[in-house]
């Protein structure tokens, strides 16, 4: 025989066995790669402790949910499954009791599947009222009440704005607080304040986050109008927000942003609201307009 047929006799062979192992590696790898249950969205984001709300998810791969979980277990939060006649192995509400002990935070929610527990979503446990953004109100002859020392729960209106009334005192104070980088929306929150006569007094969009901060200084007794989009107008599910309305002062850094223990310091803190602070002293920070204060 010659070498030539002995040599392509060899490559065949070599080649057949190479082509055996890359095979049986790829079924391996195939088998290996179990989907994984992913929360998309979860609404509300959010509830005030000592109540029980029902929460909706979607997602992907989430057959056979049975229980939502958060991730500190000392919180005492009870789950219910609510199920759904219609997809009864496809469970998407829940009934969530949470503790009036239960701490204020953020925390990872996760949903029990068929395939295990699913990726995290953010999940907000907060100590004052609570309410759900209301269907509608799209419009400013439509706009929802926001009352003081309320988180409304919503979700950002593709090609539209939802609209909010802020009924004031003149020489009142507010700040109100969009949350959206907090809770992994996609939504890029915006807020423009408006009085009666549509005359713009205060907005923040499009910042160095995805939340969103304003401040109002009524100058008179009367209605304020807050619109409320993401800045691309985007919405859906996967735009959820918490909007807040406080009279409590708002602080977004302070300079320097540390201290030696034991040492006494000047320092300057930024924000809205602030006691005593000057407001010819304000300073430009991204596209906000913070007030300063310096303190001991």
């Amino acid at each position: 025989m010659k070498l030539s047929t002995i040599g392509s006799i060899v490559n065949g062979i070599e080649l057949s066995a190479l082509f055996s192992v890359l095979l049986v590696a790829g079924s391996s790898q195939a088998f290996a790669q179990v989907p994984v249950p992913l929360i998309n969205s979860v609404f509300p984001p959010g509830a005030q402790a000592g109540t029980t709300v029902e929460v909706a998810i979607d997602g992907v791969f989430l057959e056979g949910a049975s229980d939502l979980i958060l991730s500190d277990p000392a919180l005492g939060v009870r789950c219910e499954a609510i199920p759904d006649e219609l997809s009864p192995g496809y469970t998407t509400r829940f009934r969530l009791t949470i503790p009036a002990g239960a701490s204020p935070g953020t925390y990872d929610l996760f949903a029990r599947c068929r395939l295990g527990l699913s990726a995290p979503r953010p999940f907000v446990i907060g100590s004052g009222r609570e309410v759900i953004e209301p269907e509608g109100n799209n419009s400013r002859e439509r706009a929802h009440l926001l009352q003081p020392e309320t988180v409304v729960n919503g979700t950002a209106s593709e090609n539209s704005n939802d609209f909010y009334r802020i009924d004031a005192k003149a020489g009142q104070r507010f700040v109100i607080t969009c949350r959206a980088e907090n809770l992994d929306s996609r939504m890029d929150a915006t807020l423009i304040l408006c009085d009666k006569e549509g005359n713009e007094i205060d907005r923040d969009r499009n910042n160095r986050n995805r939340n969103a901060v304003v401040s109002l200084n009524a100058p008179r007794d009367g209605s304020y109008f807050l619109r409320v989009a993401d800045f691309t107008y985007g919405g859906g599910n996967s735009y959820p927000y918490r909007l807040s309305l406080t009279t409590a002062p708002h602080l977004e850094f302070v300079f320097p942003p540390a201290g030696k223990p034991g040492s006494t310091g000047s320092f300057t803190l930024y924000g809205y609201n602030l006691p005593g602070s000057d407001p010819a002293r304000k300073i430009l920070s991204g596209n906000r307009l913070l007030e300063t204060k310096e303190v001991q």
